[in-house]
């Protein structure tokens, strides 16, 4: 290996202007076809093809050309205001508006528009069609709030193509920052700002020319390029030749090798989320490691064309760091085991499971709508029942939908569908009063399928109470080849159980293989296990962490224990082969040797990373946030880990003859 990155090291610098004008050239492509890049955050892109729920899904909504509406609600108006507006929506949009007056008492003073596009559309179309059921509410001058399903969908393309606008100069400034002041060249803080930027702007190109759209799981991506790719240049920038006769290309050749250990398992932890039964995270897993190459590629190809060596290190490790690591060992040791035992009972009040408008901050447009109009008792969690098949007559579906209504306040409203194509709306005991011409009663026929509507719940309740009411439906109404309960709703928080079962199969691959890669590599099963303790240990505390904040296990969140297991074991990797090259017996000399050579550059990858991810905290999507904000706190305890729990197991029953 030495023979070979020596080799590569003089064709590159020898043909520096071809591998230059290559990089700029594959960079300027991406950054071109990264301007096709679009987000989407629809039902298919979260839904699995060989998943019989969907399946079912797909042929219910085209059996009965469903879409799912918008829904206007419009707290003080009449009839008559409600009969203008919604024509002019419907000609605006060129869509069916349906206009309901409600509130029981007050009817007259509140009314409920329900916008339905036709189905099948792109979510480009249904953004259009909200863009102009705004600009006719606004115009019109009267109070309004929106909800539904394909609007949370369209804010949620709406905060992701934001944090795609903002997220990366954010995060790329912050970085750049930081890198200035830990560097201090010009030449090597432009260098590794290259390698940073670089495989960020390819990766973004690489999928848009695959025609893969981003989504809020995908969002990270490219930002955490630029940081695994500025990580690999600054082990390097930050050494300094340990003599005279070293040179920039024999620091290279000390760096490469660890380098592409610590890619080998940072794309062991993405593809560990190739394990997962939900498709965006089994598409970061690999994007992500086509990232890791990218950013792996463009540092080993630029670093010894325009590497040039400090002339002193930036920082330095304090001389007596390893002796006072010996003589303290045995309590830091203790003080470890404590703040395990205390993790543990972060661990055990971690939740799973999220809110969907927790994803929105407090004072945002869809709270404040949702709370607007969930709060008079309109519920914009739609459950379909497909009844197709069924043998009950009507008053017995009718019976049944209201009584198990009665035990569940969340219901508000059904929507009944009859063959005819009459549609009947009734309220539920907590629902708000609907002024319907249609009576259930008066109906010839029994419905061929209902819309239930019930407030919003976590992810978690409303999968329970879809598999109860589905569970009830069967019990009353007898059972049918396929499930009763359907609609996007359930298939979304299905797909997130899914995601959390497969949780611990994807950390399992990468706990499992990266420790195995890391002993291979090393030659050494000792330092194989002794680099997966304090790496493993910032996982569980941030594991733990999420518990005591009561950020629960959710879309983004859940990626969290693998991808992070993958990137920091990376500083661990470069310390343990400064260690097993350094001569001699005595290992509190060897520790501190090693810490000297690589320690600033653990120091400063790790800083730089973490204020890196602590960018993602500009992001308007709270899971972003969080997924940003976990993964800092993760570097943080990496560095404490690896400066000071690593050397302290390594000394444990060592005996110094000094």
């Amino acid at each position: 290996m030495v023979q070979f990155f020596r080799a590569a090291a003089l064709f590159l610098k020898r043909r520096k202007a071809g591998f230059t004008l290559l990089i700029a050239t594959v960079t300027l492509l991406g950054g071109l076809s990264s301007l096709t890049s679009r987000v989407d955050n629809s039902l298919p892109v979260w839904q699995s093809e060989d998943d019989p729920n969907w399946h079912h899904y797909q042929r219910f909504m085209t059996r009965n050309s469903i879409s799912d509406p918008l829904v206007i609600y419009l707290p003080a108006t009449d009839i008559s205001q409600l009969r203008s507006i919604r024509g002019r929506i419907s000609e605006e949009t060129e869509t069916s508006v349906a206009g309901v007056m409600a509130g029981g008492k007050n009817i007259g003073e509140k009314g409920v528009l329900l916008v339905k596009p036709a189905p099948d559309l792109e979510p480009v179309e249904l953004a259009t069609i909200l863009q102009k059921s705004r600009k006719v509410l606004d115009d019109s001058g009267v109070s309004y709030h929106l909800g539904g399903v394909w609007y949370i969908t369209a804010m949620l393309d709406r905060f992701s193509a934001q944090s795609t606008r903002t997220l990366f100069p954010v995060v790329l400034f912050i970085v750049g920052v930081a890198i200035s002041i830990c560097i201090r060249s010009r030449n090597n803080v432009l260098l590794v700002l290259a390698c940073g930027m670089a495989p960020a702007v390819q990766v973004v190109g690489v999928m848009a020319a695959a025609n893969m759209k981003l989504n809020m799981v995908l969002l990270a991506l490219p930002p955490l390029t630029m940081i695994l790719g500025t990580a690999y240049a600054v082990h390097l920038v930050a050494k300094i030749p340990d003599s005279d006769k070293q040179t920039a290309a024999d620091l290279y050749i000390v760096v490469a090798k660890p380098c592409l250990l610590s890619a080998v398992t940072t794309s062991l932890g993405f593809l560990s989320l190739t394990f997962s039964e939900y498709l965006p995270v089994r598409q970061l897993g690999v994007w992500g490691v086509v990232a890791t190459a990218l950013a792996l590629v463009n540092a080993l190809v630029l670093l010894p064309i325009y590497f040039r060596p400090a002339p002193r290190q930036p920082y330095r490790i304090p001389q007596s760091l390893a002796r006072m690591l010996f003589g303290f060992r045995y309590l830091l040791l203790l003080v470890f085991f404590f703040c395990c035992v205390g993790g543990s009972l972060g661990v055990a009040r971690l939740g799973v499971g999220t809110l969907i408008l927790d994803f929105f901050a407090d004072n945002s447009e869809v709270r404040n709508n949702y709370q607007a109009i969930e709060g008079v008792g309109l519920g914009l969690t739609p459950f379909e029942v497909d009844l197709e098949g069924c043998r009950a007559d009507k008053m017995r579906i009718h019976k049944t939908l209201h009584e198990f209504a009665s035990s569940y306040p969340v219901v508000t409203h059904f929507l009944y569908f009859f063959p005819s194509g009459q549609v009947v709306t009734e309220a539920a005991p907590n629902g708000l009063e609907i002024d319907s011409a249609q009576q259930y009663s008066y109906t010839l026929a029994a419905p061929h399928r209902v819309s239930v509507l019930l407030r919003t719940l976590s992810s978690e309740d409303t999968l329970k109470l879809a598999d109860e009411l589905d569970q009830y439906l069967k019990k009353n109404l007898g059972a049918l080849s396929h499930p009763y309960v359907t609609g996007a709703v359930p298939l979304y928080v299905r797909g997130q159980r899914a995601l959390f079962d497969s949780l611990l199969k994807s950390f399992g691959f990468a706990f499992f293989s990266i420790s195995f890669i890391i002993g291979m590599a090393l030659r050494s099963i000792r330092y194989g296990l002794l680099a997966i303790i304090p790496n493993i240990l910032p996982v569980f505390f941030i594991v733990a962490a999420m518990g005591w904040l009561s950020i629960p296990l959710s879309v983004s969140t859940v990626t969290v224990a693998s991808i992070v297991f993958g990137i920091v074991v990376d500083d661990s990797i470069h310390f343990l082969y400064r260690l097993r090259e350094e001569a001699g017996s005595n290992m509190i000399r060897r520790l501190q040797h090693s810490l000297d050579h690589v320690g600033p550059a653990i120091i400063i990858t790790s800083l730089v990373a973490g204020l890196g991810f602590l960018g993602f905290c500009v992001s308007p999507f709270i899971p972003l946030r969080d997924f940003g904000f976990i993964v800092a706190c993760a570097m943080v305890l990496a560095l404490i880990c690896d400066l000071f729990l690593l050397p302290t197991l390594l000394l444990v029953g060592y005996k110094d003859d000094e």
